[in-house]
């Protein structure tokens, strides 16, 4: 199992070396990615169901904060991956890769997609399969704020308006932490199968941002999120 850090970006806005900037559309930016793998076959064939939850930290505020702004939406997306490559027995062999559940900002579920793909190759043959979907419909799952009552659970928006770390979740159980694909195979002589996940989060603002301390910002290390854990944007304030 591999788990990345997570990167932070801040995005369209922060000027260097400018305390204060007019006021535009801006973004604060999370990610976090997920891989498994498999590359031992049984002759006889079986499953492979990956047992690392995909359930992310977000901490947008880490090393910014919102800046003078107006929090317009924030929008989670989920895509999962099976890739496999490999070559098929002297019987030919098959390969194929389900799943799905739902997708939670902590306990709370707001949508759920699934998927699957299937794939066959003759004796002593190469065998590739792909199979990917996203965590929910549309893929980019927009939250409108301020929060409109007639669309999710308020519960989600509190954790929005707030200021402290949350997790999402994508797969099955009440919280996302349950399984969420498997691979199932027979007549594979050798290969690698991969079973990835990344989730992004986007916090999306209209205002000033206000450097902590009128402190210059300078553009590159803004972009990239490097080394700014005491120079976020100074004071939240929502609409």
């Amino acid at each position: 199992m591999k788990l990345n850090a997570l990167t932070i970006a801040l995005s369209l806005g922060l000027m260097a070396g400018a305390a204060h900037a007019a006021p535009s559309n801006y973004e604060i930016i999370q990610t976090q990615t997920f891989s498994d793998s498999l590359s031992s076959f049984d002759p006889a064939g079986g499953t492979y169901s990956p047992t690392t939850p995909r359930i992310a930290t977000v901490n947008p505020f880490s090393s910014y904060s919102t800046g003078s702004g107006t929090l317009n939406s924030v929008t989670i997306r989920w895509n999962t991956r099976f890739s496999f490559s490999g070559t098929t027995g002297s019987s030919g062999g098959n390969v194929s890769a389900s799943g799905g559940g739902g997708v939670y900002v902590n306990s709370s579920n707001y949508n759920g997609m699934g998927g699957g793909n299937g794939n066959s190759a003759a004796p002593d043959s190469p065998l590739v399969l792909t199979a990917s979907w996203a965590g929910s419909s549309p893929a980019d799952y927009s939250f409108a704020m301020p929060y409109p009552s007639c669309c999710y659970d308020p519960a989600i928006a509190a954790v929005f308006s707030g200021s402290s770390p949350f997790t999402v979740a994508f797969g099955s159980g009440s919280n996302g932490a349950g399984s969420w694909g498997s691979f199932t195979y027979s007549g594979i002589a050798s290969g690698l199968v991969t079973a990835d996940a990344d989730v992004t989060v986007k916090y999306s603002y209209f205002g000033e941002q206000v450097p902590v301390a009128d402190v210059p910002v300078p553009a590159t290390l803004a972009l990239l999120g490097l080394g700014l854990a005491g120079l976020g944007a100074a004071r939240r304030k929502q609409a």
